[in-house]
């Protein structure tokens, strides 16, 4: 959707020169001279035939879409001018985080412009606002440009490639990917058993038969494990979305729009995740902390997946919403990857609960690297408190037994495996001897 806006004109240059045969009308009106009054009006009319091409400039800006350069994510969106006579026009192209732009260019007819942003955030993104001053050539007509409100667009995380994603110790279904400790139709061999009830003909071994009983005297079939799937469900907390500028926490700043905040960390895990689970067969689900009735129940295939993905691009915190007042109750088995920046109890009393359950629960942190200018006195103290009762949160869901993967790591230089190594070390030998 395009909106368009028409200059609000104003002919300083034609009014002037109009003075002169207005002023000689009112004259011969008051002398009662008719003579006056016609030289008048020819003098009047004369010039407003002569400068009946009054600049009309208008500012259109399209609706803003999301360009991929070389692993370079940018906003993009035309802006349109359109002058019906030889103009010059600034224009004043923002958008909320960013730094303004203005360009002075040349208008005769139709001329397009390209703005560009680069961008690090996903979901509701807000596109860019536009407004700016036109000039005539002869600097007799000047047209106001009217501002261009900024049109939002829906921008979907991009799932980054994991190369191996760690199998749930229990799984469900008939069949699937992975090979169950369950007797059943599958492909590893579990034994070879004498022939009883409920046997396939077809599992027959012939040659076990043979060897074992000369005399067929019993029949032996090989028996096999069965497949199974998983179910995994992504829990999204997004209640807040901390910036990475801790200035932007208390109101003070805008986002900045290269820079991902914990909710787009937080997409990006749980698009990478989906990704990853539902290509290999598995079933994915998706519950939203920061909504009431935000769930999507575990599904499987590629359409389930561009839902889960335009879930997460319109998750975004609700400040008027209530939100949730118990735990939401998860199918039986699931396995449960939380993903939140942990700064309340709120979730993490949710992983506890859903442990004690019988689910498994991995917890995804997504907090961002903090840096600017930390705040001092008060603000500051606040700040140093709450990051210890993180890391005493973060602590005792470890002591409890929730794998713990802290999605921000390369980013804050910290220590220890990346996001995908930690994924890795988890997909190794499972409990029960199960890979």
């Amino acid at each position: 959707m395009t909106v368009t806006v028409r200059g609000a004109r104003r002919a300083t240059g034609a009014v002037a020169r109009l003075g002169p045969g207005l002023v000689l009308c009112v004259v011969g009106l008051l002398l009662s001279r008719a003579d006056v009054v016609l030289v008048g009006a020819a003098l009047a009319g004369g010039l407003l035939v002569a400068r009946r091409d009054l600049l009309d400039v208008s500012l259109a800006v399209g609706t803003p879409t999301t360009r991929d350069d070389t692993g370079d994510r940018r906003l993009v969106a035309p802006v349109t001018l359109t002058s019906d006579a030889p103009a010059t026009v600034l224009v004043r192209i923002a958008s909320p985080g960013a730094d303004p732009v203005g360009v002075l260019v040349a208008v005769d007819g139709d001329r397009t412009l390209t703005a560009t942003l680069p961008l690090a955030r996903t979901g509701r993104v807000p596109g860019f606002a536009a407004h700016g001053i036109a000039w005539s050539d002869g600097l007799d007509s000047v047209a106001l440009l009217e501002d261009v409100a900024p049109t939002d667009a829906i921008v979907l995380p991009v799932a980054r490639r994991l190369e191996e994603v760690p199998v749930p110790q229990r799984l469900r279904g008939l069949s699937g990917p992975h090979g169950s400790r369950r007797p059943g139709s599958g492909g590893d061999l579990r034994d070879v058993h004498p022939f009883a009830p409920g046997d396939r003909m077809r599992g027959i071994d012939w040659r076990a038969t043979a060897r074992r009983s000369p005399e067929l005297d019993e029949i032996y079939v090989r028996r096999t494990h069965a497949t199974s799937e998983a179910h995994v469900v992504v829990v999204l907390d997004s209640r807040d979305d901390m910036a990475q500028d801790i200035a932007a926490w208390t109101g003070f700043g805008e986002p900045r729009p290269d820079r991902p905040g914990s909710l787009d960390l937080a997409r990006s895990a749980a698009a990478s995740l989906a990704t990853a689970y539902l290509r290999r067969g598995d079933r994915v689900g998706l519950v939203d902390l920061g909504r009431s009735r935000a769930q999507l129940r575990p599904g499987a295939g590629e359409r389930h997946l561009r839902r889960i993905l335009h879930a997460l691009a319109l998750a975004r915190p609700d400040h008027g919403s209530v939100g949730r007042t118990r735990v939401p109750a998860l199918q039986a088995g699931a396995t449960v990857v939380l993903l939140s920046t942990f700064l309340d109890d709120d979730a993490a009393e949710a992983a506890l609960v859903w442990l004690a359950r019988g689910h498994e629960v991995w917890a995804v942190d997504v907090l961002p690297p903090v840096g600017g200018v930390l705040p001092d006195g008060a603000s500051g103290l606040a700040w140093r408190v709450m990051r210890l009762e993180r890391a005493l949160r973060l602590e005792r869901l470890a002591a409890a037994g929730i794998t713990l993967v802290d999605w921000s790591a390369p980013a804050r230089d910290v220590p220890g495996p990346t996001p995908e190594q930690r994924l890795r070390m988890m997909s190794r030998v499972r409990p029960g001897g199960r890979r």
